[in-house]
């Protein structure tokens, strides 16, 4: 297919290092600080129970990102990376996501209209969150990476985030229901999917390529099947998040799904930061491992120490100052939410010592076995939590996680040292400054 349809894309920018860190490091810390926000505003207008209502919808929802947003947009940055015009990856990429969309939205209508028959609210708020996937589809950011242009990716997402924020607190001061939410998530994503297709194009170019988009839509079989294939590890992965939530929709009383979610909510914000710390790294692991394997074991048993050392004061921390915390952010009625929030910040350790690993798995090219993993720790989440709040209908029984989290980087552990991916007998306190890290991500 040729390029008329817009001006040839630029080849990518090089960038210095320290400025592609930085512009991805102001996008995302500008990210999680409106979420967080976000989270504060919710538990405040919202309370408990609405809040525990907007959960279990936002967990639905979780469970098709991957396919819709994750896996689709990994593959067209690295199309985009590799060379592929700008205008021919967004029609691949955006068909790709919209007929993943459309299939998530009819699913998540359909189970709305099932599961919840008998609880309007529920069902009401899934509802409004199907339109979501429609809005992820459209948004073309993710070319931004692989164009290397850093500065317009961190322009549309922190617009996205700071705008989110504003639109939420307007919307719930003139009407505080909980389905406002995701309806205010939606309208933002397109208007965000608008400012990203402008940056990327010209106005004009857009008839055309919604042409072509929908000729390419029935041609692209193959790469939808790689999509879903792709986004099955990340399904998985995310799975253990919002089973929780999804169980405790059935088995919790409303104001204690709220504390879940709230907790749950925090936690992942953590996470998160160091989730894409490891993406950045994830590259460098790759080509050690293709060209240099003792280097790349090496790398990964500097990581694995870099995260004990970071994790284990981070959530000594969150657990000690665990009331303040709740409190300050979503206000007295979440009082209740301590335990909740210090018991899951105890997750963290495992959980982001165990990502090392699974990156370190993924950059030796062995997804399969690691959607093994990801699914074996999706389905103890979903035995664990099942039988926990069957045991204890309290939202702290949610506790459970810190040993499925625990078995899963422990299984992850065994499969990189099997396949020798990490060594930690050749690190040395050298291998540990600070001022190493620079220069490894120079490789990139």
């Amino acid at each position: 297919m040729s390029s008329r349809l817009s001006p040839p894309a630029p080849n990518p920018e090089a960038g210095t290092v320290r400025a592609n860190l930085l512009a991805l490091g102001v996008a995302e810390g500008a990210a999680r600080l409106a979420q967080l926000l976000t989270i504060a505003l919710l538990g405040r207008v919202l309370g408990p129970a609405g809040l525990g209502i907007v959960g279990v919808a936002w967990a639905v929802f979780q469970l098709a990102a991957p396919f819709v947003q994750y896996a689709p947009e990994l593959m067209g940055a690295r199309l985009v990376a590799q060379g592929m015009h700008t205008d021919e990856a967004f029609i691949d990429v955006t068909a790709i996501k919209l007929a993943i969309g459309l299939l998530s939205t009819a699913a998540m209508v359909a189970g709305a209209l099932v599961a919840f028959v008998d609880d309007s609210g529920e069902r009401l708020q899934v509802l409004v969150q199907a339109l979501l996937p429609i809005a992820v589809a459209l948004n073309g950011v993710w070319a931004f990476r692989g164009l290397r242009r850093f500065s317009a990716y961190a322009v549309v997402r922190i617009l996205h985030s700071v705008v989110l924020l504003g639109c939420l607190a307007a919307a719930l001061a003139v009407r505080p229901v909980t389905w406002v939410v995701p309806a205010a998530e939606a309208a933002v994503g397109i208007a965000a999917s608008a400012l990203a297709f402008r940056l990327l194009f010209e106005w004009q170019a857009l008839p055309g390529l919604a042409r072509t988009m929908y000729r390419r839509s029935f041609q692209l079989r193959a790469r939808i099947r790689e999509a879903l294939q792709f986004g099955i590890g990340s399904f998985f992965a995310g799975a253990t998040w919002s089973v929780p939530l999804l169980v405790a929709g059935a088995m919790l009383e409303p104001a204690r799904q709220g504390y879940l979610a709230g907790a749950l909510r925090l936690i992942l914000a953590v996470t998160a930061l160091y989730q894409l710390a490891l993406q950045v790294f994830h590259p460098v692991l790759a080509h050690r491992y293709a060209h240099d394997r003792a280097a790349g074991s090496s790398l990964a048993a500097a990581l694995v120490v870099y995260a004990i050392m970071t994790t284990v004061p981070v959530a000594a921390g969150l657990v000690a100052f665990a009331p303040w915390i709740v409190t300050l952010l979503l206000g007295p009625d979440f009082a209740g939410m301590a335990n909740v929030f210090a018991v899951l910040a105890l997750t963290i350790v495992p959980v982001v010592v165990g990502s090392v690993f699974g990156y370190a798995l993924l950059a030796d090219g062995r997804y399969g076995l690691y959607v093994w993993i990801c699914a074996g720790g999706a389905a103890a989440a979903l035995a664990g939590c099942a039988l926990a709040f069957y045991l204890r209908p309290r939202a702290d029984a949610v506790g459970v996680l810190i040993l499925v989290t625990s078995l899963t980087a422990v299984v992850s552990a065994v499969a990189a040292w099997r396949y020798d991916l990490v060594r930690f007998a050749d690190i040395h306190p050298g291998q540990l400054s600070p001022s190493r890290i620079r220069k490894i991500l120079m490789e990139r």
